[in-house]
């Protein structure tokens, strides 16, 4: 049985802000591979038709959290962020695939600028 759906973000771009760095990073996912399973993040996955890519929002917020996600069954595992919102609501933050994201260099009690879009999954 499938469990209620969870709104989260996709992230588009995130930026770490402390007092001495302000680290963008881009995440738009366009991949462009050769013949890779991409397992499931595709651009025609059924992952990526559940959100309109031009409906960007943004967002400030505290990290909580880095976890591992499977957004849908049978997509590779991927990455995403707990950020806590002013409003101290938590909202989870799909980074995208573990094989293209890797490490991530946020880490839990970082200040963060998030842009993406909203999606129930």
């Amino acid at each position: 049985m499938r469990e209620k759906p969870e709104t989260v973000c996709k992230g588009h771009g995130i930026s770490r802000n402390t007092p001495l760095v302000d680290m963008p990073f881009k995440l738009r996912f366009e991949f462009r591979t050769r013949k890779r399973d991409i397992g499931g993040w595709g651009k025609d996955s059924p992952y990526n038709q559940l959100y309109e890519s031009f409906e960007i929002d943004s967002f400030k917020g505290l990290v909580v959290k880095t976890v591992k996600v499977i957004p849908l069954p049978g997509m590779s595992p991927g990455v995403a962020l707990t950020v806590r919102e002013r409003g101290n609501e938590n909202v989870m933050v799909h980074l995208g695939p573990k094989w293209f994201i890797g490490k991530v260099g946020i880490k839990k009690g970082d200040r963060v600028k998030v842009k993406g879009v909203w999606a129930e999954i």
